[in-house]
């Protein structure tokens, strides 16, 4: 029998998937889309969020024992599933690439300037492949224990900022009118909360009090909408619209503000952390996804290893740059997303289908 997991689990790896992919990926999307108007974007996404929230909910009830790989072949056959599992396993592998660079990246960038980005990905990849062969069970306790050393850098690193914010920076509001906060809403909405779906590999009935399943969903959501906004006032705040923009890790530099301690030296490293931890979680969780997607219930050792060796060689050939990586993020990445969508709610209609024809 497997080992089941905890609300509190599921809301933490929640909470990463949002915030991580806004780390560098979907801060850089809203403000090239809405400019001083970013924060106001953040809420549209906040409205579009409960579109996910509904389909993730509709489909984790579904058979509730079964993975969401296990539901489509439940769905349309042994054929047509593979095929729609395969559809499945090239989304999450997308997402895997672009946060394995966006990691690798800014450690180089920020920490280890000398240090190949590979040097980076091959020693995370070590530790994400070790959690892995661990299982389920350990990544979610791993993110629960990491997602409040997170928070504690979070609450600290606004505290610290809030004095340095200049209001004239969140000036002049809607100056390219609402259109732009549109764009920039739902470039968030799917960068950030559409691979949401990844938790859909945990069967509910594998979740500790999943009576709270859809309360708690909630509240992951909500938060994670809280903090991606807060996150995006402070940084708009401490460096006006055209700092943000030369820098492709704003929230990163404006941690270099912070001045509660003046005697610890570049304290930013030290806070930067709470974005390594979730990128790192999400990595391993893409990982977990492909994985049981693949092969249901493996615990061979080898199948991990080869799903981040191809996952991170591809980065590097896609890769080169910076600049081809944004331009990834910026166009190729939503569209993708968006055919995504289109296959999780095509997966919905088929579930609600079922149901009125069984009734």
């Amino acid at each position: 029998m497997k080992n089941k997991i905890s609300m509190m689990q599921l809301f933490s790896l929640n909470i990463f998937i949002i915030i991580s992919s806004f780390f560098g990926i979907g801060i850089y999307n809203v403000f090239k889309s809405a400019k001083t108007d970013a924060w106001i974007s953040i809420i549209n996404t906040t409205i579009l969020s409960f579109i996910i929230f509904f389909l993730i909910i509709y489909i984790a009830n579904y058979k509730k024992n079964l993975t969401i790989g296990e539901k489509v072949i439940h769905l349309y056959g042994k054929k047509m599933g593979t095929i729609i599992n395969v559809l499945l396993i090239l989304f999450v592998a997308s997402t895997s690439i672009s946060l394995i660079f966006n990691l690798g990246h800014f450690i180089v960038t920020q920490f280890l300037s000398e240090t190949p980005v590979i040097a980076i990905e091959i020693i995370f990849s070590i530790a994400i492949i070790y959690i892995n062969i661990k299982g389920l069970e350990t990544i979610s306790r791993t993110s629960l224990i990491l997602f409040f050393i997170s928070l504690i850098f979070v609450i600290f690193s606004i505290l610290g900022l809030l004095p340095n914010i200049e209001i004239n920076n969140y000036k002049p509001i809607l100056e390219f009118g609402y259109k732009k906060t549109i764009n920039g809403g739902i470039r968030i909405f799917l960068l950030n909360f559409v691979p949401l779906f990844l938790t859909l590999i945990i069967p509910k009935n594998q979740i500790k009090n999943k009576e709270k399943y859809n309360k708690y969903t909630l509240l992951s959501y909500l938060l994670g909408c809280i903090i991606i906004l807060i996150i995006t006032l402070v940084t708009l705040g401490n460096l006006g619209i055209n700092l943000t923009k030369l820098y492709q890790y704003p929230e990163y530099i404006v941690l270099k503000r912070i001045e509660i301690f003046n005697f610890i030296d570049r304290i930013e490293n030290l806070i930067s952390m709470q974005w390594i931890f979730g990128l790192f979680i999400i990595i391993s969780f893409c990982v977990y996804n492909i994985n049981t997607l693949i092969k249901p219930n493996n615990k061979s050792k080898l199948l991990p290893i080869i799903i981040l060796f191809a996952i991170t060689l591809t980065t590097n050939l896609l890769f080169k740059n910076i600049t081809i990586f944004n331009y990834y993020t910026y166009y190729i990445a939503p569209i993708i997303r968006i055919c995504f969508l289109i296959l999780i709610i095509i997966i919905a209609l088929s579930i609600k289908i079922k149901k009125i024809l069984k009734s």
